[in-house]
């Protein structure tokens, strides 16, 4: 997520001068900040978003419905949003497509600054649908993913701020993308600050991975393996003793930092209630039945127990 303002404006100034200030490195030593320029077309299930002054990503997952992050929209309605689809560049007089509705999860916690929110995930209803010469709709993955299987190449994309821009260029978002290595292995996150239930419920992104993201990459910025979305781009988790360095203050690509996804299949229920081509796995139906037991058990302890009480103190009932 990135916003247009004073105070942002000058954070943005400090990165140009850092980004100056690297421009004699070796290109392998440069950070990439999200890799190559990309033609609409060579992702084609990907939209800009925009919410007045803050610049997001999203991902086609229905001719009429888009997927982003719910940081982007928590106080907006839906006459503020703005969908791009089929632009490789985002500007104030491109075409654009109005919002109907929004969804945020009823779970959503915002993150605290550099650490890990929870089910930050939105769901847009356009008012018109997307023709297939705009873009084309990719599926959710519903598959589980272990951590303990092997490292997949993934492609992720989205049009927030790139090693390259310039300050003609920073309220401007530019669809580039790359090639990831990821894995849900706990070791994949490296130094990032988190407990191991959130662990469970992210993919991460580091220096080992071959690029990094930014801001207007989250929120939203869609992580794709094997054609479906499985990750949802959320922001950045700190390092321990981690501290922001003078100039570097918007820290993309840190190695102090690590770019973190929201993996999908933990929010497939919520997804699933808005999306009829979603199928959710016997495995996670069975999980949401064993509360059933459970809660009924409790259910007949207590009116056993009252039933007890009343019994050996004559209280009527």
């Amino acid at each position: 997520m990135f916003r247009i303002g004073s105070y942002y404006d000058l954070l943005y100034l400090l990165q140009l001068m850092y980004l100056v200030l690297c421009a004699n490195q070796k290109p392998d030593e440069a950070r990439t900040y999200y890799g190559k320029e990309l033609a609409s077309s060579d992702v084609p299930f990907i939209v800009g978003v925009t919410v007045e002054d803050l610049l997001c990503t999203g991902t086609i997952v229905l001719e009429d419905t888009v997927i982003s992050a719910a940081q982007c929209f928590k106080s907006h309605q839906p006459e503020a949003v703005k969908v791009y689809a089929g632009a490789n560049q985002i500007t104030e007089t491109g075409l654009y497509y109005e919002v109907k509705s929004i969804h945020i999860h009823p779970e959503y916690k915002p993150a605290p600054t550099f650490s890990v929110g929870e089910f930050d995930v939105a769901i847009l209803k356009l008012k018109r649908k997307i023709p297939s010469d705009q873009g084309s709709p990719i599926n959710v993955s519903v598959d589980d993913w272990g951590d303990d299987e092997a490292t997949k190449k993934c492609r992720t994309a989205g049009f927030g701020m790139h090693k390259s821009a310039t300050v003609n260029e920073k309220n401007v978002g530019k669809l580039h993308g790359s090639i990831v290595k990821v894995s849900r292995h706990p070791d994949s996150c490296s130094c990032a600050v988190m407990t191991n239930v959130q662990k469970k419920s992210v993919i991460c992104l580091d220096s080992r991975s071959g690029d990094r993201l930014c801001y207007g990459d989250y929120g939203g910025a869609p992580l794709v393996c094997d054609r479906k979305l499985v990750g949802i781009a959320h922001g950045q988790v700190g390092c321990p003793n981690f501290s922001v360095p003078f100039g570097d203050i918007m820290m993309c690509g840190s190695d102090n930092l690590v770019d973190v996804f929201l993996w999908v299949r933990p929010m497939l229920m919520f997804l699933a209630d808005h999306l009829p081509n979603i199928e959710i796995p016997q495995s996670l139906k069975n999980n949401g039945d064993k509360n059933i037991p459970a809660a009924f058990l409790l259910f007949t302890t207590i009116l056993y127990q009252i039933l007890v009480y009343s019994l050996f103190t004559k209280i009527p009932l």
